[in-house]
């Protein structure tokens, strides 16, 4: 709970002080007061997130190629549904710019991503 708030307006301009800390870029602010106590409400313009290392759960490496492959099955897949169409898994590759590179090996291209990710994924078919 906060000690000390003040709110300085100047030039349609707000500066907040709660307890010693400074809040910039505010855009729009309200105070209200009630039985619980008062509440402050802020609107703040963001233009740079800083987020400290605990915060995050892990960083992963995953090659730029995998990326794309993976974007470029997951939209011919959204398309494929849209359209009412049967699914085609390697209608992609046959437009893909980095197709001379992985030939057209979609399982191995994608595999760091399963593999960072814990997804399973089986080429097998297995009939009804």
């Amino acid at each position: 709970m906060a000690k000390e708030l003040k709110i300085l307006a100047k030039d349609n301009a707000a500066k907040i002080i709660i307890d010693g800390n400074e809040i910039h870029d505010v855009i729009r602010y309200g105070l209200t007061e009630d039985e619980k106590g008062a509440q402050l409400e802020l609107v703040i313009a963001i233009n740079e997130v800083e987020v400290e290392k605990s915060c995050l759960q892990s960083t992963v490496q995953v090659p730029r190629n995998s990326l794309i492959c993976a974007a470029q099955h997951i939209k011919a897949m959204r398309e494929q549904y849209l359209n009412d169409r049967k699914a085609d898994f390697s209608a992609p590759c046959s437009k893909c710019e980095l197709n001379s590179q992985c030939y057209f090996n979609w399982l191995e291209t994608l595999t760091p991503i399963f593999q960072k990710s814990n997804v399973k994924i089986s080429v097998a078919h297995r009939a009804n």
